[in-house]
This record gives C-alpha cells, sequence and structure tokens, in this order.
C-alpha cells in the first residue's frame, strides 16, 4: 500500500507485522503518531537544524543554502507553533555572517532598535537573490 511504501527506517519496521488496510488503517496511523509524533523532539530537530549551520565564507552557493536552511527550519517551527523570532536567534544568525555581508547589513539599521529574525532573512535573501541574477 501507499502508506507502507511511503515509509524508511523504523516508521518502516514499526508497521512491518501489520497489513495495511481500510480495517486497520486508523490503528497503523496512531502507532506512527504515537511513536513520532513527540513534539518535544519535533522542535529540537528543528533548533538543531539551526543550531548547526556553517558560518558563511563569502559564497553565494553558501548564502543562498544559509537562506533556505533558515526559512526551512523557520516555517517548520512556524507549524509546530512555535515562535520563529527572538532576539537570541537573531544573534546568532548574525554571529554566522562573514565579515562583509556583516558590514552590508550593518549598512541597512536605521536606527538602534533590536533589528528581528524577519529584517535579517529579508536582506539576506535579497543579497540571494543578487548572486542567483548574476549567475
Amino acid at each position: 500500500t501507499y502508506l507502507k511504501g511511503a515509509l524508511q527506517g523504523k516508521a518502516e519496521k514499526l508497521l512491518n507485522p501489520i497489513k495495511i488496510c481500510d480495517s486497520n488503517y486508523a490503528v497503523a496511523l496512531g502507532l506512527l503518531k504515537k511513536r513520532f509524533d513527540v513534539k518535544r523532539e519535533i522542535v529540537g530537530a528543528h533548533l538543531r537544524q539551526i543550531l548547526e549551520l556553517k558560518t558563511l565564507d563569502g559564497s553565494g552557493v553558501a548564502l543562498i543554502d544559509f537562506v533556505d536552511n533558515v526559512n526551512r527550519a523557520l516555517e517548520s517551527l512556524k507549524a509546530q507553533s512555535r515562535p520563529q523570532d527572538n532576539d537570541f536567534l537573531y544573534l546568532f544568525l548574525v554571529q554566522k555572517l562573514d565579515s562583509a555581508l556583516r558590514r552590508e547589513w550593518e549598512k541597512t539599521l536605521k536606527s538602534d532598535d533590536m533589528p528581528t529574525v524577519k529584517d535579517l532573512m529579508e536582506f539576506l535573501e535579497k543579497e540571494a537573490w543578487v548572486f542567483l541574477a548574476a549567475g
């Protein structure tokens, strides 16, 4: 069935002994949710994606990957109803910028107000588009 074909690893092993049919589809889904729908683990995995980001090196490809990875993690946190914007996360992401990009970012700041993760990501997305457009 489609469900079994879509599973891999531990999830596949969990349902291996079960014959998936209309009468026990809900049972199979319940087993999967009980084992894998653990919010703490899901949120932790998305936060680790951010914590494991490498510091940028001035490469356009690295910037595009960085933006994609951060956006993917932030959207995943949003899907779990978790905050995506706070001062700690902002500072962490700024520390991952190379010095040239950090200078360009600082030039865009107009006041002493604390910028947000959203502000930073909008800037980084524009910079990534510059690299993409320039080829």
